[in-house]
């Protein structure tokens, strides 16, 4: 009976750990490659090893190549070969090892590519778009006939091992870029694929946001996955670090949002799973997902990682086992996808700082994801971009609008309006103000120097003009007396400044839920609410034009022997009135036959 427990339990364990991703440290020799980071990683099935190309820290031009059979290093030394750089667009595809884009010394950003041959292990520069064969050397000039990306690092993508299209998406040099290239590898030419030149902004929901140092990989030969990244500063503002993901389909030329459920980050690493039974998977691991704009977020454990099912478009969170320990949770690790499992290189280790040279290998397939342990998708995360849409919705959304359609159409019902008008003021300018801090410590630099920011800052330089030339508005006339030059010129600057500021902030807010690049459920009530004001306003100004004061009874000159007051009464009549002279008596006698 003891040993058929026994054997159950075995049987039980077996069961439970069999057909799990599972992370395993690779033995490091004693010739390895230097510490780095933002290096490049590519897998030769042909000859079972790894390729890896350049990385920092000392922003690196050095090739090595993993022989995974014999678990040995060995340099690769080469007389031409890349400049040194990081951050850059890397892939392997038959015998080919390529290389794209990626900062390299003194700030100097690179739209070169690169292909390093497996079989005679050099390297060649490709030209950006290969010459026709019915041009002469004279008739061909490279630059003016090539469409290619401008130079850049932190961009996402690569090519898939059956494809021949090298993706090279978005990115930062002196800007945030948009755009989305590929390179074809047998052609030799740049094509341009989405949003190239000037044609995207960040307030377009169907398609991804400018960024940079996000996660990416490729799905299938067509299709590429990016995640998180930074958007903020670069001439646009957003979530820094980012959230959403993104497919991309070079067949449909479309972008499709996946929903998320991985903690925001940058610096994350993303690889395919080896399929299996037909179905697919990306992995996505590490990252830097505490950074100045975040207030709260669920920071990822060592051995957890993200599974992404391109074909159902939805992520997971998931516990992947291990033999002793899992790897430090690190970031700007380099991955790449073989037969058995997923390859990670090197990257930063959080906790320490350090720099980082060790290999492991997430083994498993696309259908060891199904049985893996399962955690909720992040919930908890917060930033500064949120605390600033809540203060500027209410701020400008709620009470300074409202304030001013108070002052615009109850300003005939007494004096209380006039207390409300000012409470709704005061309090939404204070909260604005506070929001307008929030903003700046959501940007991470360039504040103002992109279109929501501008009006933004427009918008608050006109609401902290109200309270301020209160101080010069005159008395408010009273009954049968005119307005005085100061008064006229006082209200004219008040009333149009004042709406303009609202009309502006209510236009920047519907921006800015879309720069915030929020849930669809939060822009629609956002739009619900705003198309209400439109009717509401709409309504009033009709009802308004219909009762104003002097439409129906136009107030008349004063006589000489009548008080002012009395100038302005409208005597009752048992007749008609005589608009012309109210104390006038208009029965009409009707002369009988």
């Amino acid at each position: 009976m003891r040993m058929l427990v026994c054997f159950l339990l075995v049987l039980v364990l077996l069961t439970c750990t069999n057909g799990q991703l599972e992370w395993q440290e690779i033995a490091s020799p004693v010739l390895s490659p230097d510490p780095r980071r933002d290096a490049g990683l590519g897998y030769d099935a042909s000859r079972n090893q790894l390729v890896l190309f350049g990385g920092r820290p000392g922003t690196k031009d050095d090739t090595w190549i993993f022989n995974i059979s014999s678990g040995t290093w060995r340099s690769v030394n080469t007389i031409t070969h890349p400049a040194a750089r990081f951050s850059f667009v890397s892939g392997l595809q038959g015998d080919y090892f390529y290389v794209s884009m990626g900062e390299g010394l003194d700030r100097l950003f690179y739209n070169d590519i690169w292909r390093f041959s497996l079989v005679t292990e050099t390297w060649e520069e490709l030209p950006a778009q290969k010459k026709p064969d019915h041009l002469s050397a004279s008739q061909w000039d490279e630059k003016t006939m090539a469409t290619m990306p401008e130079a850049r690092y932190g961009a996402a993508g690569g090519i898939h091992s059956q494809g021949s299209s090298l993706f090279v998406h978005q990115g930062f040099s002196t800007r945030r870029y948009f755009d989305t290239f590929s390179y074809n590898v047998l052609n030799q030419s740049w094509s341009a694929e989405y949003c190239a030149g000037s044609v995207c902004n960040p307030y377009n929901p169907s398609y991804p946001h400018a960024r940079c140092l996000h996660a990416g990989a490729m799905a299938a030969p067509h299709q590429l996955v990016v995640f998180g990244g930074c958007m903020s500063g670069g001439l646009t503002g957003g979530p820094c670090p980012s959230g959403d993901s993104w497919i991309y389909n070079s067949q449909t030329n479309s972008w499709t949002r996946i929903d998320g459920c991985p903690t925001p980050r940058v610096y994350g690493t993303m690889a395919a799973i080896p399929s299996s039974d037909g179905s697919r998977r990306l992995v996505l691991y590490g990252g830097v997902e505490e950074l100045r704009q975040v207030l709260k977020t669920s920071v990822s454990e060592a051995d957890e990682v993200s599974v992404l099912d391109p074909d159902g478009l939805v992520w997971y969170r998931q516990k992947a086992t291990y033999l002793t320990s899992p790897p430090a949770l690190r970031a700007s690790s380099s991955m790449a996808t073989t037969s058995t499992g997923v390859y990670m290189f090197g990257g930063i280790l959080l906790e320490s700082g350090d720099v980082t040279n060790d290999l492991w290998l997430l083994s498993g397939t696309a259908a060891d994801t199904t049985t893996a342990r399962m955690l909720p998708c992040t919930k908890h995360f917060a930033n500064w971009i949120l605390l600033h849409g809540i203060f500027m919705t209410f701020g400008w959304g709620g009470f300074l609008t409202w304030g001013a359609l108070i002052a615009r159409y109850f300003n005939a019902k007494g004096k209380l309006w006039f207390k409300f008008h000012v409470s709704f003021q005061v309090i939404g300018l204070v909260l604005a103000t506070i929001g307008t801090v929030f903003a700046v410590l959501s940007v991470q630099s360039q504040h103002f120097m992109f279109a929501h920011g501008i009006i933004g800052i427009v918008v608050m330089l006109l609401g902290l003009l109200q309270p301020f030339n209160a101080f010069f508005r005159g008395n408010r006339p009273e009954v049968g007396q005119s307005r005085t030059l100061r008064r006229k010129i006082w209200e004219f600057i008040h009333h149009f400044s004042g709406r303009i500021a609202v009309l502006l902030a209510l236009i920047n807010i519907s921006l800015g839920v879309f720069l915030a690049v929020v849930q669809t459920t939060l822009w629609a009530l956002w739009y619900a609410y705003f198309a209400v004001l439109l009717v509401l306003v709409l309504i009033a100004e009709i009802f308004r034009g219909f009762t104003k004061e002097g439409r129906l009874h136009p107030q008349v000159r004063p006589s000489n022997d009548k008080t002012p007051e009395a100038n302005y009464e409208v005597p009752e009549s048992t007749g008609k009135t005589n608009y012309i002279n109210p104390g006038y008596d208009s029965k009409i006698s009707v002369k009988e036959d």
